[in-house]
């Protein structure tokens, strides 16, 4: 059996750089909770949910990669440290594609259940990904 550090690196390859959809129910219990994942403040409970932002952000950044840069396993959880990069050419976030590069950085704790993801916390660098599509001028 894989171990949560080896199914936390799996999850980021196959179902976010590879767009592997099938995989959500195979790694995601159905009861899942998923915080912070849209934006600061709100809980996403169940995969229908999930799906729909997959397909937005994927869809707006089809050449999306998440590369890993750290991880720290203990117990049930994971805590991944990561670098996300692609080009935004499609119009699923709301907002006519600008075509131009993203780059930016998250940290995201998983927590597993016989060999599932259970929750998450998601700490993505949302600012940054915003001045990037130039939704905001801030510095």
């Amino acid at each position: 059996m894989a171990s949560n550090r080896e199914l936390a690196i799996r999850w980021f390859e196959e179902v976010w750089n590879r767009g592997r959809v099938d995989l959500i129910d195979e790694m995601v219990h159905a009861d899942a909770i998923c915080h912070d994942l849209e934006g600061p403040g709100v809980t996403t409970t169940n995969l229908a949910s999930f799906r729909e932002f997959h397909a937005q952000l994927r869809g707006a950044i089809p050449d999306l990669r998440i590369e890993i840069l750290d991880t720290v396993a203990e117990g049930e959880k994971v805590v991944l440290r990561t670098h996300s990069y692609g080009t935004h050419t499609g119009g699923e976030l709301g907002i006519p594609p600008t075509g131009n590069p993203i780059d930016f950085a998250a940290v995201v704790i998983l927590a597993f259940r016989e060999g599932r993801i259970q929750e998450s916390w998601n700490f993505l660098d949302q600012l940054s990904f915003y001045q990037q599509l130039r939704l905001l001028n801030v510095r």
